[in-house]
């Protein structure tokens, strides 16, 4: 039985939501480049704009493992937007829904469009946290909680997997880990699970837009096939 994805649950466990794209430019690798993609984003207005931490190694020392690190960050409307010569991310904690936050990310890439020579990953990752349960026994997936062949005497403290999944050019990573630690806006630390689905396509073929749409969809689709129907129906969902 197919299972039917909501639209939207009024109680989201949803943290966070990111979009990231890679590129090769059509100018060489220098933070000078990447300050003219972020001037750009921004329509001129870099009052709020910061160097990362990252822009204090060389460039010459970035090329290899740091290349698709992003230099700068600013805000921009309600997201915050990070810019390096190979790499544009937009990042928001308070997610109002695909449809809004879809059209600031296409109004981003029209942005950047001039800057690009080649698309190299485009991808879009969401962070949904369960604070103080344990949803082992919720998720769809084979995952036994049992301790099998080993010592009964012996507890079992967490669990965690990664599984990747594949649908044509895109795939889904999904992380699951039921003792994670995150910090809120105070810095508080909270204990929980996690479901971290990270949905992407290496060197496209079609439209960014097309692709931005599909691995949105398709990731969405992994989230709420991995958990089982009672454990959504307690997080409120809204169908079409």
């Amino acid at each position: 039985m197919a299972v039917i994805i909501p639209k939207a649950l009024k109680k989201s466990p949803l943290i966070s939501v990111a979009f990231e794209l890679r590129f090769d430019g059509v100018e060489p690798y220098n933070d000078l480049f990447a300050t003219k993609i972020a001037y750009a984003i921004s329509r001129g207005n870099i009052n709020q704009m910061k160097r990362l931490p990252i822009s204090q190694v060389p460039e010459f020392a970035r090329l290899n493992d740091m290349a698709f690190e992003p230099v700068l960050g600013f805000k921009y409307y309600e997201t915050d937007i990070l810019v390096g010569p190979k790499v544009v991310i937009v990042r928001t904690p308070q997610y109002k829904g695909w449809s809004e936050f879809s059209k600031i990310i296409l109004d981003v890439v029209d942005c950047v469009n001039l800057f690009v020579a080649r698309v190299v990953r485009v991808g879009f990752r969401s962070i949904d946290f369960f604070e103080g349960e344990r949803i082992d026994d919720r998720l769809n997936l084979a995952v036994s909680t049992s301790t099998g062949g080993i010592s009964e005497s012996l507890k079992r403290m967490s669990c965690s997997f990664a599984i990747t999944y594949v649908d044509g050019a895109n795939r889904v990573r999904l992380n699951y880990a039921n003792d994670a630690t995150v910090f809120d806006n105070k810095k508080s630390a909270k204990k929980g699970s996690v479901v971290d689905v990270d949905a992407f396509c290496e060197n496209p073929v079609g439209g960014v837009a097309e692709t931005i749409s599909a691995i949105h969809d398709l990731g969405k689709k992994v989230f709420f096939e991995s958990l089982k129907e009672d454990f959504v129906k307690t997080m409120e969902p809204e169908y079409e």
